[in-house]
């Protein structure tokens, strides 16, 4: 079982079972077997969050506390990333158990990846070079999308400001 802390110093359980991972599948259409399912749900923040939540829902209702509020309670500093990483090594704790070698591989990939990106923005954005590569990526974007081509003026091109033709 890990546990993870939302912005109000709460602290959360996450227990994967056979059972529960049933049950969501059964809710949200995500089977945590399925590779390409699984992969989808660990890349996206969104369905991590939502599958988080259902993993700690019972915690939430015996707190009165909806779906809605849950997320905002993992708004701020790393709260996201936090119970990402919880719900992650959960999953990897899981598949160890059930001698799913290649699925365990794949959660604890995505920790890595998911801690290596915070460290580096951290870096960047403390030594003052997050913006000029942001600004750098933007213009990089811009430079690919081409101008607009300007219409050529000519008698007759149908335009309402242009004069008619004579018939």
């Amino acid at each position: 079982m890990k546990t993870f802390k939302d912005n109000m110093g709460q602290q959360w359980s996450i227990a994967l079972t056979l059972q529960r991972v049933r049950a969501i599948r059964e809710r949200i259409g995500i089977d945590l077997f399925h590779p390409t399912q699984y992969q989808y749900l660990i890349s996206s923040l969104t369905e991590r969050l939502t599958y988080l939540f259902l993993v700690c829902e019972e915690q939430a209702k015996e707190a009165s506390i909806s779906a809605d509020q849950f997320e905002e309670r993992l708004y701020g500093d790393g709260y996201a990333d936090q119970a990402s990483i919880a719900l992650l090594a959960e999953t990897e704790n899981f598949f160890q158990k059930l001698g799913q070698t290649a699925m365990a591989i794949l959660a604890r990939k995505q920790i890595e990846s998911i801690k290596a990106g915070q460290e580096r923005l951290l870096e960047l954005i403390d030594c003052g070079e997050f913006e000029r590569h942001l600004d750098e990526g933007t213009e990089a974007v811009l430079s690919m999308i081409p101008e607009p081509t300007k219409p050529q003026s000519s008698n007759g091109s149908g335009s309402p400001n242009s004069p008619q033709s004579p018939e």
